[in-house]
């Protein structure tokens, strides 16, 4: 989120598994250690958030070649039926706001870069997550972010995605047109 209602994590997991080459790349994530600083003060008042994902996970496709190890994707967010994520914004032992996302599709501005053969190590892909413009509703009284349905809610994550087998790290490409 935007302006004085930004959040961070401290730790962020992605979890994915791919047998065989696939137009798409299913992330199930996980956050912890949540937190924002609210009402917006320097220095820092740091209060809890939660992020409940209630099944739901990023579904990575549409993979573009923007240059040579670069790739654009299109990102959905996909949830079970009935099932939404569930963000709450907390001040002390209060839940003040409380944000849900449905799912939604085709969110473009993610990246995704080959690092093979670059620092020496293992082939592994750089994962830049963007998703913007993300539909999203608030409808508890008293929270500073008013009540309603808004499309201005973003996820943003960068990280490196390595993969395993047999529990031992090995190399993995992007490929593409």
């Amino acid at each position: 989120m935007n302006g004085p209602y930004k959040w961070e994590c401290k730790t962020t997991t992605f979890q994915g598994e791919l047998t065989a080459k696939a137009n798409s790349l299913t992330l199930f994530p996980s956050y912890g250690e949540c937190r924002w600083n609210y009402p917006p003060v320097e220095p820092p008042v740091w209060s809890v958030v939660t992020v409940t994902m209630n099944g739901c996970d990023y579904r990575l496709h549409s993979l573009k070649r923007l240059k040579a190890d670069e790739y654009s994707a299109s990102a959905d967010l996909q949830c079970p039926a009935g099932k939404q994520v569930v963000v709450d914004l907390r001040s002390g032992a209060f839940t003040l706001c409380r944000v849900t996302l449905p799912a939604q599709s085709n969110k473009t501005g993610s990246r995704l870069i080959d690092t093979t053969g670059k620092g020496g190590g293992l082939d592994d892909v750089e994962l830049q997550l963007a998703m913007g413009g993300m539909t999203y509703t608030q409808d508890l009284a008293g929270c500073p972010i008013n009540a309603g349905t808004y499309n201005t809610f973003a996820i943003e994550n960068r990280m490196t995605l390595t993969a395993t087998s047999a529990g031992k790290q090995i190399g993995f490409r992007v490929a593409g047109e």
